[in-house]
């Protein structure tokens, strides 16, 4: 994960400890039961797939 992110082990270790992750512990993936979370996941997805000005202009509520 360091290694694609660009940045070191430390680093990734630092985040995780800070926010009490530990992925290493996780056995299995937890969806949510939201009848609409596809859509949403999808809306999101997409959000991050638009040129960078276009993030910028919809991740900003104040020029929505």
């Amino acid at each position: 994960m360091a290694e694609a992110q660009g940045v070191s082990k430390s680093t990734i270790r630092n985040l995780w400890r800070s926010h009490n992750l530990k992925p290493h512990r996780v056995k299995s993936c937890k969806l949510s039961r939201d009848p609409t979370f596809l859509a949403k996941m999808t809306d999101v997805i997409g959000l991050f797939q638009v040129s960078p000005d276009l993030r910028e202009q919809y991740s900003d509520p104040s020029k929505c």
